[in-house]
């Protein structure tokens, strides 16, 4: 029997240890238990107490509370050795989530009490989703209008949705996500461990367009899971049903009734659209129900351009583009492409660069002179025919004639000093009159007598004629009509 009689010191006691207690983080749960230690009794150490003498008669005693409960104890009659400093907690007191106290106490030979701090540790229940059972919320384009190419490109290359608030986020939550293209198959595209700052505001999975190529177009169904740090799994979220499609959406160029050429740049003889052009698209365009297909003939903006949505016949893809818009680029190039234009933007073909070549003077009018007969092909005035008044000029109506074109008629004519210059019309606009009566059919466009009378008569004159397709901005180097050459006759 021990001859001291020494009382235990209440607070002498050092927290116990749990191995299995996963170590804190910023924003986690104190002092987590991983659930894979739930399964088994839980071991709890506790450190060595002073002044232990235990005897047969007088024996030490380890007592461990769970929540206040006793679960567990040992009995020493013996030195304790330190092999035997735990107690295991039983797996019937570690099923229910929250925070649980685990203490012990120390009752010493002398019948001395000395009770420890509480060790809180936590046990976590699995993770429950948000709302819609955790479905994904894209936003309102993706939803609409699918994974497109233009919403790629217009976002950075990425889709992003957020995972609807679950109860509760903490640090250390990892969410694994997947792209599937048949429903659970599990195609995993990443996964991330929350962090504390990610607990603060709403929770975002990137997926990227590299990813989203790779697997192509059709339904896809994108879902997600959390685990949380003690290994902990919701399960799938409801998945999410979005189209994609990813590819750039193959708009060939536009083709041009009667243009010559296969590649990109082609040839219109502006004859084969004398009544105006036609614009084809190919059937295999993909236009889709709230999209509206535009067809543009020359830059916005520019003079000759052209905009039309509205195809000859409906339902077909053939346009019409008016004859005027054709006659304005003759001799001229000009591009020619359409828009998709829908909810999410405007998607633009391949362009096509059209060559429009210039009138062929073969086929054009050449001018009328009153008083003139054809001798052996030639064109002969005699003299003594030419009215005071002069010679009245007229150039009947020509193919693709429009009101916008201008015209300039030049009459040259040598004489002892050198050539000499009358000028008919000076680069004006067509009258309305004149495309249906051709130009000086309705009003007075002479050649002076007087101006005449100075020629050399052996020589005669010339008529040249210039027309501006395009109201007089630019003009031709040469005469672009066939020019009249007139001899004068004394006989």
């Amino acid at each position: 029997m021990h001859s001291s009689d020494n009382r235990g010191d209440d607070k002498a006691l050092k927290l116990p240890s749990v191995g299995a207690i996963l170590g804190n983080i910023p924003g986690g749960q104190e002092n987590l238990l991983p659930a894979s230690a739930l399964q088994d009794p839980l071991r709890v150490d506790v450190p060595m107490w002073l002044n232990s003498e235990p005897a047969p008669d007088e024996p030490e005693h380890l007592y461990l509370y769970w929540n206040g409960d006793k679960v567990a104890e040992k009995t020493w009659t013996k030195p304790v050795l330190p092999g035997e400093l735990f107690l295991m907690v039983e797996p019937r007191y570690l099923s229910a989530a929250g925070t649980h106290r685990l203490h012990y106490e120390v009752m010493t030979f002398n019948g001395g009490l000395a009770s420890s701090d509480p060790l809180v540790l936590t046990i976590a229940s699995s993770p429950a989703l948000g709302g819609d059972q955790g479905r994904l919320l894209f936003d309102k384009e993706v939803v609409s209008g699918g994974v497109t190419a233009h919403y790629l490109e217009t976002h950075g290359d990425k889709v992003l949705a957020e995972v609807p608030t679950y109860n509760r986020v903490w640090a250390g939550d990892t969410l694994s996500w997947y792209w599937d293209q048949k429903l659970y198959t599990d195609e995993w595209v990443g996964s991330r461990t929350l962090t504390q700052a990610d607990t603060l505001k709403p929770l975002l999975l990137t997926f990227e367009g590299k990813m989203i190529r790779e697997r192509g177009e059709g339904d896809r169904f994108v879902h997600y899971k959390v685990e949380d740090r003690a290994g902990n799994n919701s399960g799938h979220s409801r998945p999410a049903n979005v189209e994609a499609v990813p590819a750039p959406r193959d708009l060939p160029w536009p083709v041009v009734d009667g243009a010559t050429g296969t590649g990109q740049e082609v040839v219109l003889d502006p004859f084969d659209a004398e009544e105006g052009a036609t614009v084809v698209i190919a059937d295999t365009v993909v236009i889709k129900p709230n999209e509206q297909l535009w067809v543009q003939w020359g830059e916005p903006g520019s003079l000759g351009a052209f905009r039309t949505a509205t195809p000859i016949v409906a339902g077909a893809r053939r346009y019409y583009i008016p004859k005027e818009y054709v006659a304005r680029h003759i001799g001229k190039a000009l591009s020619v492409y359409y828009d998709v234009v829908g909810p999410e933007g405007t998607l633009r073909s391949e362009i096509r660069q059209l060559k429009i070549t210039t009138l062929d003077p073969g086929v054009l009018p050449i001018t009328q002179c009153s008083h003139v007969i054809y001798q052996n092909g030639q064109a002969v005035v005699n003299w003594r025919d030419i009215p005071s008044e002069g010679l009245k000029l007229t150039l009947k109506p020509w193919p693709l004639m429009t009101r916008d074109q201008h015209i300039w008629i030049r009459v040259f004519g040598q004489t002892i000093m050198g050539w000499r210059e009358w000028v008919a019309v000076h680069k004006r606009p067509l009258a309305a009159q004149e495309l249906v009566a051709g130009v000086g059919g309705t009003d007075n466009l002479t050649v002076s007598k007087s101006w005449l009378g100075g020629l050399i008569p052996d020589q005669g004159f010339l008529v040249l004629v210039y027309v501006s397709f395009d109201s007089g901005i630019t003009w031709p180097d040469s005469s672009n009509f066939p020019t009249l050459h007139v001899v004068f006759s004394t006989d």
